[in-house]
């Protein structure tokens, strides 16, 4: 959906939104036309936790994500989705999505390339 985003809106050089955190996923359903219709906003909730409008269980980019690289973390989590200590889904800048346990590198790296 990132780069939906990005082809339809991102101009001649498709970039990708510059929100940060969970703004960067609630922008999806905020852009004209939105990519994500606003009575699917459920996908932005984890299946473990409770949804509230407005709110979403990922973290986003915690800078622009345009200048990171396609191998980091651009959403994952929130800390304590799938229970304390266990880790859970990272999305990376090139569309992976993996799930990986609390101390794995990649989680480890996702705490430094995105917040909520």
């Amino acid at each position: 959906m990132q780069d939906n985003w990005a082809r339809q809106h991102g101009g001649r050089d498709h970039l990708m939104m510059t929100q940060t955190g969970g703004d960067f996923w609630l922008e999806l359903t905020g852009s004209s036309p939105p990519i994500v219709d606003r009575s699917l906003r459920d996908i932005f909730e984890c299946p473990l936790c409770e949804y509230h409008d407005g709110y979403t269980a990922y973290r986003g980019p915690a800078r622009d994500v345009n200048g990171l690289l396609d191998a980091d973390a651009v959403g994952a989590d929130l800390p304590g989705n799938h229970g304390r200590g266990e880790g859970g889904n990272v999305l990376r800048k090139s569309g992976d999505v993996m799930t990986v346990v609390e101390g794995d590198l990649l989680w480890r790296r996702a705490t430094e390339t995105t917040k909520p």
